[in-house]
């Protein structure tokens, strides 16, 4: 993938957070990836956590590393509420 790609990625997981659409956020996710070294399940039940705390996430790309097929985007990422 190309930086533009993974950035229009990381913008369609801040879409789906502000639409609360876990599925969606899950789509995105690689079956090897792994949050803070835990599967995709813990990552999903980390979205829900946060979904039930903020409204709103806009994700900020500090700078994507890519390495052949491997890809790391270093982000800061911004929740707010609605309110």
């Amino acid at each position: 993938l190309s930086q533009k790609e993974i950035r229009d990625i990381l913008y369609d997981v801040s879409m789906d957070f502000n639409l609360g659409n876990t599925f969606g956020i899950m789509d995105h996710v690689h079956q090897e990836y792994r949050h803070n070294g835990k599967i995709s399940y813990h990552l999903n039940e980390e979205i829900n956590r946060r979904r039930d705390r903020f409204q709103l996430l806009e994700i900020e790309v500090i700078f994507i590393d890519i390495n052949g097929d491997y890809a790391v985007a270093h982000t800061r990422d911004h929740y707010r509420s609605s309110i």
